[in-house]
């Protein structure tokens, strides 16, 4: 997402649109304009990220073990 487009979903946020508004004027998804307006939505993406980085590293080492 362009620094345009971040600027312009801050904007319409103070201006008291929904997000709902906002991400059919924008034409993207209500997660991208959440992940802007929303810190704790980013926070929690990254922990979420991580924390399938680490259960599916567990899995792959199950799987590719060699015998």
């Amino acid at each position: 997402m362009t620094d345009e487009k971040i600027e312009k979903i801050k904007e319409m946020h103070k201006s008291g649109k929904s997000i709902a508004t906002i991400s059919k004027e924008l034409v993207i998804s209500r997660s991208s304009v959440y992940y802007v307006v929303d810190p704790l939505k980013q926070e929690q993406s990254k922990k979420q990220s991580l924390a399938d980085y680490y259960k599916n590293k567990e899995a792959r080492r199950e799987t590719h073990k060699t015998f």
